[in-house]
């Protein structure tokens, strides 16, 4: 008889044990409306049963939803159950696949509001990952459409009615760089408060820029930053 005791050590000995991934605490639910809010995923969650979900965060590109979102979980014994329970998971009438993933969170997230400042001035914030890569608890407003050259001063004599933050040493307003040449910019703004975030939406987005001066030029769009 063939012996395969050899062949069954190569894969239990010590070098692969020790390449394999860390248990997962975080699950992406992938397919969801490009729509969808935090709320929605939560009262997925609730309807579906979960357990032990700590935090929920919608991913980004650039700023713009994925259509995906990361739950975090605070016991990877909850990982099996929660996937077994999210099977055949609707939203929308969009079918939603789930899957146990390793920590999204970017690096970024460790360099404190010092580090995450001198990213902004050099234009590293790109809107990538959870919650775009920042935090701000639905405080954040991106806006896009505006005049290329508009500096970020000149955006916050625009919004002079509302109320920004530069809490924790975090400049208000930051101008994300472009992937490419355009002739129109994206700035960040973070409000002082989640209802001034979404009272700034309502004003704004579908509206065109300083109409009195530059017409219908320049279409602006804004949404907050869930």
């Amino acid at each position: 008889m063939r012996c395969t005791r050899p062949l069954q050590q190569a894969f239990t000995g010590p070098s692969a044990r020790s390449s394999a991934s860390p248990p997962s605490t975080h699950i992406k639910v992938s397919g969801l409306p490009k729509t969808a809010l935090p709320e929605d995923v939560r009262r997925l969650v609730q309807k579906r049963g979960l357990e032990n979900v700590t935090a929920i965060s919608m991913d980004y590109n650039r700023f713009r939803p994925t259509g995906a979102a990361y739950l975090t979980l605070s016991s990877q014994n909850s990982v099996t159950r929660n996937l077994r329970m999210l099977n055949n998971a609707t939203m929308a009438s969009l079918s939603l696949r789930s899957a146990a993933v390793p920590d999204p969170s970017p690096v970024a997230r460790t360099r404190g509001s010092v580090g995450r400042q001198e990213a902004a001035d050099k234009g590293i914030i790109n809107g990538h990952g959870p919650n775009g890569g920042i935090a701000g608890n639905g405080k954040n407003v991106i806006v896009w459409g505006l005049p290329g050259k508009l500096p970020s001063d000149g955006l916050r004599n625009y919004l002079r009615a509302f109320r920004l933050s530069d809490e924790n040493g975090q400049q208000s307003i930051v101008k994300i760089e472009p992937e490419r040449l355009s002739l129109t910019s994206r700035h960040l703004v973070r409000c002082a408060t989640p209802s001034e975030a979404y009272r700034l939406v309502r004003r704004f987005h579908m509206t065109h820029f300083s109409e009195a001066f530059y017409g219908d030029r320049y279409l602006i769009g804004a949404r907050v930053v869930s």
